[in-house]
């Protein structure tokens, strides 16, 4: 049995959560309700909060296992943790009221110990970001001292810190006491397997972090990930079956995967992925050569790449040049130029990309740091309209809230999409990495040759469903976002969302 230790009751979506957990092959969930989701809620909404995840646990028993959501700030919080025990609660959940005014942890050391006594894990929302932390929030440091406060509490990390490599640089500082899940965020790859060679099997549950993210995606990063069977099953169940004081089940297994239901853009296509290196995130990505071989092991006719180079480097004619020629020669890698408005010599590259036989250009609002709508850009736009080659715009790469300190990518608004598409009207047009909104659906041209990869919409329970009855389907194109994610995550994830 796979075991979710981490899901979020949200108003009543609990049957929808039950349904989409059991088409994932998970048995149970634990279940936290953050009340209205405030940095420092109310009394009367906490114990409203609590009220409905006790009642949805109660009303599957063997399914649904719930943990108290505390604010420590409020006077009435060890009063309300003991209420949650008396209602069958399996641990406590803190969220981001950690810190008072005075940047203290002292109100939230005491439900530690209070938690300790009544034999409770605590879940700690753990976040290390780029940016400055929310109000009451803990980074991995912070959540870190917190513990050594309470040696004798277990504490769980959640989402492994946020900034997960910022968290394993710690991992020799690690108190007995600590664990990390590796719930939410961005299901990256590697993430599990540098966790896993720091810190052991013994030390890792795995969550989801639904409905904020898919359970599927979720899964896919633990699925897939290199390791002994036995390590799987400690993170997918064994671990919190023994935290959480569970019934002993069995083997974690997943169900059949089904086919992507008919309907879906050129399935045997891949529109979303790079070769080569990154150098300040640790990618070691894959060769043209080791790519035509996973794409042929897995039964895809052609990607259109990018080389990870074009992020960083100014000499784009010969980042591409060299490209192509390292493509050479390759059946189902198909090379893109990259083309960066921002750079003096775009137009010297743009026509040397038509000269070379490029089947397409990438360009990139996100890394290159431009607006796809602004006026300035105008003739770039006029050129990639005239130049009849197909265009990959790309909205995102990883995700922002860990990006390195010092660079600073541009997201991509819906109406800069929109307004791009428009100026673009005949041009073949696949925009990579977007999540999809009610508008950003509403604003894209009904016309038009240009189509959605679904990468980012497999990262949430509702997104890619939601797009699918709105007659968008047929937009719908693949793409994997390789090597930042396992190859197989977003397919996978599709196959489950679109049942």
């Amino acid at each position: 049995m796979i075991t979710d230790m981490h899901v979020h009751l949200v108003g009543d979506n609990g049957a929808r959560l039950l349904e989409s957990a059991a088409h994932c092959g998970i048995g149970r969930m634990i279940v936290s309700d953050l009340a209205d989701w405030s940095e420092f809620p109310e009394e009367a909404v906490v114990r409203a909060g609590n009220d409905r995840a006790a009642k949805f646990a109660a009303g599957a028993p063997e399914r649904v296992f719930f943990l108290a959501y505390v604010n420590p700030q409020l006077d009435s919080a060890e009063e309300e943790l003991l209420r949650c025990v008396r209602l069958g609660a399996v641990g406590v959940k803190l969220w981001i009221s950690l810190r008072d005014g005075q940047d203290r942890l002292d109100r939230t050391e005491t439900i530690l110990h209070l938690a300790a006594r009544e034999g409770l894990p605590v879940l700690v929302h753990t976040f290390s970001r780029t940016d400055a932390l929310l109000r009451g929030e803990l980074d991995a440091a912070r959540f870190l001292e917190l513990a050594r406060l309470a040696p004798e509490c277990t504490l769980i990390g959640a989402h492994l810190g946020g900034n997960w490599r910022s968290t394993l640089a710690l991992s020799e500082e690690l108190p007995e006491n600590v664990y990390w899940d590796v719930c939410g965020g961005y299901p990256a790859a590697g993430m599990v397997e540098a966790a896993l060679e720091q810190l052991g099997p013994e030390r890792l549950l795995w969550g989801s972090d639904a409905p904020g993210r898919s359970f599927g995606s979720q899964l896919a990063k633990v699925w897939f990930a290199e390791m002994p069977e036995a390590a799987r099953a400690l993170i997918l169940n064994g671990n919190a079956e023994r935290i959480f004081h569970l019934p002993p089940a069995g083997a974690p297994e997943l169900p059949e995967f089904p086919p992507i239901a008919d309907g879906l853009s050129d399935e045997g296509e891949e529109h979303f992925v790079f070769c080569g290196d990154l150098p300040f995130d640790g990618h070691g990505g894959a060769t043209p050569e080791m790519l035509e071989d996973l794409l042929a092991r897995e039964g895809v006719r052609r990607a259109y790449a990018v080389s990870l180079e074009s992020f960083l480097r100014q000499d784009l004619h010969q980042v591409n040049a060299a490209f192509q020629s390292r493509c050479a020669g390759l059946n189902r890698v198909v090379p893109l130029a990259a083309v960066n408005p921002r750079q003096t010599g775009w137009r010297g590259v743009l026509a040397a990309a038509r000269q070379s036989g490029f089947r397409g250009l990438w360009v990139s609002p996100y890394v290159h740091a431009w607006r796809p709508d602004a006026p300035e850009f105008a003739e770039f736009r006029a050129a990639l309209a005239a130049s009849g080659l197909p265009v990959w715009l790309n909205a995102a790469v990883e995700d922002y809230r860990f990006r390195p300190s010092g660079w600073e990518p541009r997201p991509v608004a819906p109406e800069e999409l929109a307004a791009f598409a428009a100026e673009l009207p005949a041009c073949p047009l696949v925009v990579q990495g977007m999540e999809i909104t009610e508008r950003l659906a509403a604003l894209m041209p009904a016309a038009g040759n240009w189509r959605l990869e679904y990468s980012r919409l497999t990262d949430r329970e509702e997104q890619l469903p939601t797009l699918c009855r709105t007659g968008m389907r047929a937009r719908l194109v693949c793409g994997s976002e390789y090597p930042f994610r396992a190859y197989e995550e977003t397919r996978l994830a599709a196959r489950w969302l679109m049942k």
